[in-house]
């Protein structure tokens, strides 16, 4: 009996300290997810809401005192609503991802398509397309993926209608070996001078910066090709 405790208590010991390790590997990973969500909301709470709020001081501070010219002092009227409206996005945006009810793929397309028809419908004929929805798996997202692919999906769209002279966008998004796909398709009839590829200033750098930073976090994959008359972008979010 004790040559048996002899021989499987150091077993033991080793399975106890295996499992004591896995668990803080699980905890510091978690601390970690947690740690990088938080940075990145305050980045960009810093970087999208900050500069708008400061905007929206100075045309406060403007509308103060009324300008001679009446057209210019309604532009900056709108130009208020405007930013204001903005920052409501931003906050709004970042609630959302917060939400642990929206955590998965059925909310994350709710947003996507609220975006679509709000933002993008208005300035360009838009269609969006889940292709087989019924045959994907219950999929969990963890609140930073969600966050950051939505920001992507948004960044993409709107650095296409900016660079461009868009007469159609289409996007199908589709499910395919643990993976979250979607295609972007961008219709044209003057091919661009620029792209979100290869922009040409400093402000366009930030934004294709912005998407690639993101990218990275959740190990995304973005491929780009343009021809004549269209644009294509195909996104890739590993699960």
């Amino acid at each position: 009996m004790l040559d048996l405790l002899v021989l499987w208590l150091p077993v033991c010991l080793g399975i106890i300290a295996l499992l004591a390790y896995g668990i803080f590997q699980s905890r510091k990973a978690s601390r970690l997810r947690e740690y990088n969500f938080r940075a990145q909301v305050v980045s960009d709470l810093h970087d999208n809401l900050s500069s708008r709020l400061y905007a929206l001081k100075i045309l406060s501070d403007q509308l103060t005192t009324p300008d001679k010219c009446p057209e210019r002092q309604a532009q900056r009227s709108v130009r208020l609503s405007e930013l204001a409206l903005d920052c409501m996005q931003v906050i709004g945006n970042i609630i959302w991802a917060f939400d642990p009810s929206h955590n998965n793929v059925d909310t994350l397309f709710a947003k996507v398509q609220n975006f679509t028809q709000k933002a993008i419908s208005p300035l360009v004929p838009f269609e969006l397309n889940i292709l087989d929805r019924k045959r994907w798996p219950h999929q969990v997202i963890n609140p930073q993926t969600n966050h950051l692919v939505l920001m992507i999906f948004q960044e993409l769209l709107t650095n296409m209608i900016k660079h461009t002279s868009s007469e159609k966008i289409q996007v199908d998004i589709f499910w395919k070996d643990s993976r979250l796909i979607f295609n972007i398709h961008n219709f044209f009839s003057k091919t661009p001078t620029t792209s979100i590829s290869k922009p040409e200033d400093a402000d366009d750098h930030y934004g294709l910066d912005n998407i690639s930073s993101r990218l990275l976090k959740i190990k995304g994959e973005l491929d780009f090709n343009q021809d004549s008359n269209s644009q294509h972008v195909h996104l890739v979010v590993p699960f």
